[in-house]
């Protein structure tokens, strides 16, 4: 067929047409009249072998280009996300509170960068942090630690007691006289009181204890025993350490301390509780002035005894269950009545007769006690009265409390309470005690020089218990001084006491102040109290405190009291 349609002629699109799909191919070799022609026989399968081969291979090296492709970006972003990884973690652990963690990237680019500045970030959070609970544990001015940081150590002294049944103790110490420190010698001498006072608690402990400052002058330990013996010798220990003077600009300041003790578990067995019985116990230390005392049940019962009379005490004045009672007060030159103390009494309804020495503590601390004085100022100036308008000259002597002294309106009160009841003020004294002069000498100073010039006399109560000096005494307008009880009750046994009042009674005599004794309670006493040359006494010798109706027959009986009391020894003898 080709043979013949070759001879018949036919152009070349026609021969291409035909031969195409055969594996042969004609290409004309002339261009007239295609009469000649070449035939090439191909090979199509095995050119077909050949480009599979290459396709094959092509596809294998793209799959390997993939591969290696996905190979690397796999690397590089592991590389990429390896540190962000690691700053994710730093950043947890800084959440957690973990700061200051090294971060290993030793990369130089923007991520190694950011890795340092977190790194740095996080040790300056670091050292604040530390800086912050420094100084959010520890106190200031003593380097202790403070209250925040001893409550913490002694929560977790609770639980390691609850799970291996051991024993500690906690001690509230507070010291006696600090107050007065700051007062004359300024706050600045006070911190340098606390620091030494902190070193020498700090001295003699062991490791294992705590002793930490809760604020003001109050301090506490941790004891890490329950053993009662040696609770007591580490007692004693403080007691010494803290008796000895601290010496500033070569003067000696005694401090002196009370120590309130409570034990795990005997006490108490939570951390708080624990604090506060040790506090409770630290005050009847402080009351009882016997330097420590261990919790006790009734001490609680006593404070919060107090606490309901503070609650009802307003209510008294206002009910007039508030009494005074009157002692008299007798001179040795006249042997005569010639005044009388007013002592405050509380008639409660339900509790029967109650001392001022079970709410005055209290009511001086509250704030309470200038509504008292101010009703016991009046009241006694208005029984002066009574007793003036009955013919009867009697001085009468008011007892005056710290408080009482620094606030505004005692002047006034007693200006107009003269005034109304017609009371001469040369009738009345007011009595202060004096560690009451020394809460504020300069305001002491200025509030007794208006009561004296109103023309009041002005007593120092409880001479030689406070910490007034000699050259401050001679320039206060006073006219009395009052030796306290515990020196008066002593004079028979003890030759100290003897020195203390004799030696008194001239001070006073040669700064031209009347002398007092309080507390007498025998012949022999009293027959001492004539030969120091005593100007006057009281004391349960003589009489009681009285209601206001019993005393003036109580005068009127007694005139001559002091002519029918012998001594049962030698007041020679006792002198010697």
């Amino acid at each position: 067929q080709f043979i013949s349609n070759w001879r018949s002629g036919f152009d070349k699109t026609s021969v291409l047409g035909l031969l195409r799909d055969s594996s042969i191919v004609v290409l004309p070799l002339d261009s007239s009249d295609n009469r000649y022609a070449a035939l090439i026989r191909l090979q199509i399968y095995a050119g077909a072998g050949a480009f599979n081969s290459q396709i094959s291979t092509l596809l294998m090296l793209a799959a390997l280009g993939l591969l290696l492709s996905l190979l690397g970006g796999y690397a590089i972003a592991y590389e990429i996300t390896r540190p962000l990884k690691l700053l994710n973690i730093l950043a947890q652990k800084i959440q957690g509170g973990e700061y200051g963690q090294p971060i290993e990237i030793k990369q130089k680019d923007e991520v190694g960068q950011l890795a340092k500045s977190i790194h740095s970030m996080s040790q300056g959070v670091a050292a604040r942090e530390e800086k912050i609970l420094h100084m959010a544990y520890t106190d200031s001015l003593t380097k202790l630690p403070n209250r925040a940081m001893f409550y913490e150590r002694l929560s977790q002294a609770v639980k390691i007691g609850a799970r291996s049944d051991s024993e500690f103790t906690v001690l509230m110490i507070d010291l006696d006289r600090f107050k007065y420190v700051n007062d004359v010698l300024g706050h600045e001498s006070g911190d340098l009181v606390l620091q030494e006072v902190a070193a020498r608690l700090n001295g003699f402990l062991r490791e294992s204890d705590t002793v930490a400052r809760l604020g003001g002058d109050e301090f506490a330990i941790l004891l890490q025993t329950g053993n009662m013996d040696r609770v007591v010798t580490a007692v004693l220990k403080i007691l010494k350490v803290l008796d000895e003077p601290v010496v500033l600009n070569n003067q000696p300041i005694d401090i002196g301390c009370s120590i309130g003790i409570a034990s795990y578990p005997l006490h108490a067995e939570e951390a708080s509780l624990l604090m506060r019985r040790a506090d409770i116990a630290m005050y009847s230390a402080k009351r009882l002035n016997s330097g420590y005392a261990f919790y006790d049940l009734e001490c609680e019962e006593h404070q919060q005894e107090h606490l309901s009379l503070l609650g009802e005490i307003r209510q008294a004045i206002d009910k007039d269950e508030l009494q005074l009672f009157y002692q008299p007060k007798m001179s040795l030159k006249n042997e005569g009545a010639v005044s009388v103390e007013a002592l405050l009494r509380w008639q409660h309804p339900e509790r029967g007769l109650i001392p001022p020495d079970d709410f005055i503590p209290f009511a001086e601390r509250t704030g309470v006690i200038r509504l008292i004085t101010c009703w016991v100022v009046k009241t006694a100036i208005a029984q002066s009265g009574v007793w003036l308008r009955e013919g009867r000259s009697i001085k009468m002597s008011v007892n005056i409390s710290a408080r009482d002294l620094m606030g505004p309106s005692l002047v006034e009160e007693t200006v107009k309470a003269l005034a109304q009841h017609k009371v001469p003020p040369a009738m009345i004294c007011f009595e202060i005690t004096e560690s009451a002069l020394m809460e504020d000498p300069a305001k002491a100073h200025e509030t007794i020089s208006q009561l004296r010039g109103l023309g009041l006399e002005i007593s120092i109560d409880d001479y030689g218990t406070g910490y007034s000096s000699l050259a401050y005494v001679k320039k206060l307008p006073v006219s009395e001084l009052k030796i306290d009880r515990e020196f008066v009750k002593n004079m028979i046994s003890n030759k100290q006491d003897i020195a203390i009042v004799r030696s008194t009674i001239e001070l006073g005599h040669n700064l031209g102040l009347r002398v007092v004794a309080e507390g007498i309670e025998n012949a022999d006493e009293l027959e001492l109290l004539k030969k120091f040359g005593c100007d006057e006494v009281q004391g349960f010798l003589f009489s009681r405190a009285l209601p206001a109706s019993d005393l003036a027959f109580w005068i009127d009986e007694n005139q001559d009291v002091l002519m029918h009391i012998q001594p049962t020894v030698d007041a020679k003898a006792s002198n010697e």
